[in-house]
């Protein structure tokens, strides 16, 4: 079925009006209720599942599924990466960078996907819907993330990558994206 992706990750600037509107918790990294100076248009995140979850619903959308993120992150003729099969430093910001950070949503925009989403390689993970199975032994509530993150190396950030995450982590790599059904 037909779906409409974000073309960026939610920001600090914009998790800042759902929390402000709604009174939810802002995420720890915030100082006295602030976003970090110049972090406006960073992705927001050490946001749980949960409260992606109701940012979404609050704006009318949803998380993505594991399967509608992947779509949008290689299009349908498979690529590696959003872009194409091989890496490109300059389009993702991913370890092999040297970024170290966090950057802007609108940054490194040779790095778009074939449906012209941002960041769908590195930068930060993000949420997915998905309920993902837990690891043999381990007890938790889990979800897919994809996309990898500035901290993580390249072959994290390939489209066909899947991550898992208990729904109450707060992670510094990890944020995420709406989608919207037509």
């Amino acid at each position: 079925p037909g779906f409409y992706m974000d073309v960026y990750h939610v920001t600090n600037a914009d998790y800042a009006k759902f929390v402000e509107e709604t009174g939810a918790a802002q995420p720890p990294y915030w100082v006295e209720g602030k976003i970090p100076e110049g972090q406006e248009e960073w992705p927001v995140v050490q946001v749980t599942w949960d409260e992606a979850e109701a940012y979404a619903a609050w704006c009318g959308k949803r998380l993505p599924t594991d399967v509608e993120w992947e779509k949008a992150a290689r299009g349908i003729d498979g690529r590696v990466y959003p872009w194409g099969a091989e890496f490109d430093p300059e389009r993702c910001n991913v370890e092999e960078t040297g970024i170290g950070h966090l950057v802007a949503v609108t940054e490194m925009p040779k790095g778009a996907s074939p449906y012209q989403c941002m960041h769908m390689a590195g930068n930060a993970r993000s949420w997915t819907a998905t309920v993902a199975q837990a690891p043999s032994g381990v007890l938790g509530d889990f979800r897919i993330v994809r996309g990898g993150s500035f901290g993580d190396p390249a072959s994290s950030a390939r489209t066909s990558v899947r991550e898992i995450m208990t729904r109450d982590s707060r992670s510094r790599r990890c944020g995420f994206r709406c989608v919207q059904d037509l």
